[in-house]
């Protein structure tokens, strides 16, 4: 923190007043303000051959040769604005890894097998007591389709990048509290999906005006 500011962040104990000398992400706006920092000081390596998300870096190398230099060059960065980085959570030279609760390799971002649904789970442990069994009719063929249910969540396609020139195709679905929006890239026979959208209308969201009307307008312009 600038010398200036670090009164700004004082604090009362029973042995006295104290203030930070380094930013505490406990701070209302600390995580927009480093990330800030973060934009300007790799403002030359965002989307190239860095990515990073508050303290979350991820450094991305098209092949073997450039590794050595694109790591070198984030550390001279790093060095220059006097920042450390935590060892113990540094892995380097790894072909995929933990990103955003996510995985990434360079076929894509895949979903974090740690962090979807166990289908080694009985059928009624799932549901985590929400359902009595005595109140619930279900059979074999009712477990069967639950297990393929979250076998199917567990094998969901990983997210990949457009090719310069490429066309794309653009599903859309709105409904009165829901918008839904799905990027393909068509590759052969298969669609590749590029990012995907999925969320409901809160709040005054709900009261636009015609928004499936605006959204076809919208999809025709394009």
């Amino acid at each position: 923190m600038a010398r200036e500011d670090e009164e700004k962040t004082s604090f009362h104990t029973k042995q006295g007043t104290f203030c930070y000398e380094k930013m505490p992400f406990e701070l209302k706006i600390a995580r927009a303000t480093y990330q800030q920092l973060i934009d300007n000081m790799f403002t030359s390596q965002l989307g190239i051959n860095i990515e990073i998300y508050v303290d979350g870096m991820v450094i991305k190398s098209i092949n073997e040769d450039n590794l050595i230099k694109d790591i070198a060059e984030t550390f001279n960065i790093l060095r220059k604005a006097n920042m450390k980085l935590n060892p113990k959570k540094c892995t380097f030279g790894v072909e995929a890894g933990q990103f955003l609760g996510y995985i990434i390799t360079n076929k894509g971002i895949q979903t974090n097998p740690k962090k979807s649904t166990e289908t080694s789970l009985p059928f009624f442990k799932t549901l985590n007591g929400c359902l009595n069994k005595k109140d619930f009719n279900c059979n074999n063929d009712v477990e069967v389709a639950f297990i393929a249910l979250k076998t199917h969540l567990q094998s969901l396609p990983a997210l990949t990048i457009p090719k310069p020139g490429e066309t794309l195709i653009l599903y859309l679905a709105v409904a009165a509290e829901v918008i839904s929006v799905v990027l393909l890239s068509e590759r052969g026979n298969v669609q590749k999906t590029i990012y995907f959208v999925n969320r409901a209308l809160q709040g005054s969201e709900i009261d636009y005006p015609n928004l499936k009307k605006v959204a076809l307008a919208l999809v025709h312009a394009a």
